[in-house]
């Protein structure tokens, strides 16, 4: 297969195929203000058919620059029409692999269109690792999933507004779920982790509690957090965070409440800190006492001694969460 350079017409180029777009879903400024200065650096791909059309492969901004500016012609690598689609194919990844970083977007729509066209088995392992993408038939479906899932989360994806991770759980959200939660997390602007979080904890409680996950993004108490005013978005993120979890595990939480309220009511000094054993199962609890002299550690585990006496201490060990 070689490819030649020739100068096509753009009127001869089929401006409606897109079958080798991969698109950045980012702002082209800085291409075109380069093309400004320099011209257009190298080559955009072109493949020859039968029809005496050209199909383009790649450089499908730059020939849409051109085509604005008025030109009639431009320089381009053409591939002739005895060339198979997936020789096109694999050549057009290929350069979109060994160009500038990916972004989740163009990397799911480079797996999609792979996984129409070749076996699992060249994806998996000529594809895949490149992308660093687990190599796994789940994997590969997630991806052509998030493919399909809509502009806005590509756009959110490629902008890095929303995570790798985001995006592909919220590739399997309905379209006006996830029109809602990238509101919800465009707004919050937190880290990767958290977006995940807060993801998860609103799919468990929609399961939990046989709802759609619109229901619970739309409780009042939820929608009065994320609109108070006063609130910095970290702010606003903790106390989402902090209620999403109450909502998952109200009894862990009334647990968490009860403790805090005893523990501040005991008027300890704040040297001394208790810490219940993790989720409060199990019965090691630990005391951590903080001191600067031998006399001062002598007066804390004094305090320390005589409230470990006390009823207040034996309701704080229960277990029993209030009604």
């Amino acid at each position: 297969m070689k490819a030649f350079h020739a100068d096509l017409r753009l009127d001869e180029l089929d401006w409606e195929d897109e079958t080798f777009a991969i698109r950045s879903f980012l702002p082209p400024d800085r291409l075109e203000i380069s093309m400004v200065q320099h011209g257009m650096i190298s080559a955009p791909w072109a493949w020859a058919q039968e029809d005496r059309k050209y199909t383009i492969v790649d450089g499908f901004k730059r020939l849409g620059w051109a085509r604005q500016k008025g030109m009639e012609q431009v320089p381009c690598l053409v591939f002739p029409a005895a060339c198979s689609h997936k020789e096109v194919l694999v050549l057009r990844v290929e350069g979109k692999l060994f160009g500038p970083p990916l972004n989740p977007a163009e990397k799911a729509q480079i797996i999609a269109q792979l996984a129409r066209a070749m076996p699992h088995q060249f994806i998996s392992e000529h594809i895949l690792p490149a992308l660093r993408v687990p190599q796994r038939n789940e994997a590969v479906a997630g991806w052509c999933r998030l493919s399909e899932a809509g502009e806005d989360l590509l756009m959110a994806a490629a902008s890095g507004e929303i995570a790798e991770r985001t995006a592909l759980e919220l590739s399997t959200w309905s379209k006006e779920e996830r029109a809602e939660i990238l509101a919800v997390l465009k707004e919050l602007r937190c880290s990767a982790s958290i977006q995940m979080e807060v993801a998860e904890r609103i799919k468990e409680i929609a399961m939990k509690e046989d709802r759609q996950r619109s229901a619970v993004l739309q409780q009042p108490e939820f929608q009065a957090l994320l609109e108070e005013q006063r609130s910095t978005h970290r702010q606003k993120t903790e106390a989402l965070r902090a209620l999403l979890t109450r909502w998952r595990f109200p009894r862990l939480s009334a647990r968490e409440e009860k403790f805090t309220r005893q523990w501040n009511s005991a008027s300890l000094p704040r040297a001394i800190r208790l810490a219940p054993p993790p989720a409060f199962e199990g019965e090691r609890w630990q005391l951590q006492v903080v001191f600067a002299s031998p006399q001062e550690l002598q007066a804390l585990l004094e305090k320390a001694k005589d409230f470990a006496g006390s009823p207040l201490f034996e309701s704080l060990l229960s277990a029993r969460s209030p009604e």
